[in-house]
């Protein structure tokens, strides 16, 4: 699916879950720290297919951690290249 800058889009189905995050998040931490924090603070795990929404400190943007189960590195073919 492409936006309407080209770039690709994110496809929200109605049987994935979204879970939002209602208190702010610093988000140096990263994407291994949001995933964290879906674990301590949600119970939840952010490898089953859940969409989770995450906003800044200064509420000026919001971040969705979601995993993919198609990029997941066993369905990646890395092409063979000569050494």
């Amino acid at each position: 699916m492409r936006g309407l800058l080209g770039g690709a889009m994110i496809a929200i189905t109605p049987h994935m879950r979204v879970l939002v995050a209602v208190e702010s998040v610093d988000f140096r931490v990263g994407i291994d720290g949001l995933a964290q924090r879906c674990r301590a603070v949600l119970q939840e795990d952010p490898f089953q297919g859940t969409v989770f929404v995450f906003r800044s400190r200064s509420h000026t943007a919001i971040k969705l951690l979601i995993y993919d189960k198609w990029y997941a590195p066993s369905n990646v073919e890395w092409p063979v290249g000569r050494a």
